[in-house]
């Protein structure tokens, strides 16, 4: 269970302690043996990484679509549940107009960004996917927000680092494909992964310190966890790298805390009501998808424009996200609930 699940809920739905031990149920049982299940299969895939032939980037782009698709956007599509929890209340059915139109906005403004700016846009992408995934990844409670932040920071560099220092040359060809332009050498790309992976090896050790303090399992998975990632980042091509992080890594365990929220006791059909709530906002995201594929497959080839549309989509989508997380933990400090359909 990570740190922000134990501490507060990110969809606003429950505040006192005894809601959310109640609300905890069979998420407690089943991300940290769906954990241990990554580890091993992680483990295994990094030795055959080492030892197979290296997929093919056409091979490599049609599983980042694929899984991204069916995984990475449905666990983004939550969103529009935990807007309905914060806002129905307060402004009934105008909740639905407003929160899509507001979100929507945000979207817009992101992708103008990047469009104006990319290297910007790509450097804010990456510190906020630190940010994210680290907050998500951490199994820590107990720590005060500026400890709390180094630590997940720390953890959140790995898959941010790890391919910039391993596979510069790679992780160049895809930021110079994103961002329509070839502005970052393969020697600054690495010295960044290496200075990275130094300011994140305090807060690493820091964080395995503070596991070993108490539950000894805790440690072992945390620790087998930030092994196996950064022997993944470090033996897999950065692509394939990230597909698997970000999507049955970080997607499917968010999904489940999500799912959790909707229903604490049956795992069932907190699922069935997950899909529910996922499916059409993640359906209208693909339709958006393949609008833009269809004006843009003219002027590039196949394995540019998926880099586009995944890359430049993920941080149109992810700034709002992040916004959202830390909007929905503010309401919930602030309105608390009884339940998530309240």
């Amino acid at each position: 269970m990570t740190a922000l699940t134990k501490n507060v809920s990110i969809h606003g739905d429950t505040a006192s302690s005894s809601d959310n031990s109640c609300a905890r149920g069979w998420i407690e049982r089943v991300q940290p043996v769906y954990t241990w299940i990554m580890i091993g299969a992680t483990g295994g895939l990094s030795a055959l990484a080492i030892v197979a032939e290296t997929p093919s980037i056409l091979a490599q782009s049609i599983v980042l679509l694929i899984l991204v698709g069916l995984i990475g956007l449905p666990h983004g599509a939550f969103d529009l549940h935990v807007g309905r929890s914060m806002l129905k209340t307060r402004l009934g059915g105008a909740w639905a107009p407003v929160f899509v139109s507001a979100y929507l906005a945000v979207c817009a403004l992101a992708l103008a960004f990047w469009i104006l700016t990319p290297w910007m846009g790509l450097a804010i992408l990456l510190l906020l996917g630190a940010a994210h995934w680290g907050m998500d990844d951490l199994e820590y409670e107990g720590a005060r927000p500026g400890m709390l932040a180094w630590l997940s920071t720390s953890r959140g560099l790995i898959p941010v680092a790890m391919p910039l220092l391993a596979h510069p040359a790679e992780v160049s060809r895809i930021f110079a494909v994103i961002t329509a332009s070839d502005v970052a050498s393969e020697s600054v790309i690495r010295w960044t992964g290496a200075i990275s992976m130094l300011l994140a090896a305090p807060g690493l050790f820091a964080h395995g310190a503070l596991l070993l303090r108490g539950s000894r399992e805790t440690f072992l998975r945390s620790a087998s966890e930030v092994i196996v990632l950064v022997i993944w980042f470090t033996v897999t091509p950065p692509l394939l790298a990230f597909t698997v992080y970000f999507c049955l890594w970080h997607s499917v365990r968010h999904s489940l805390r999500s799912a959790s929220r909707l229903d604490a006791s049956r795992a069932r059909r907190a699922l069935r009501r997950y899909l529910r709530a996922v499916m059409l906002p993640t359906i209208a995201t693909w339709m958006l998808a393949a609008a833009a594929w269809l004006i843009l497959l003219r002027d590039y080839e196949f394995t540019s424009l998926s880099w586009q549309i995944v890359f430049v989509g993920l941080f149109a989508l992810t700034v709002p996200h992040v916004i959202l997380e830390a909007v929905a933990h503010r309401v919930h400090r602030l309105w608390p609930r009884s339940s998530p359909e309240s």
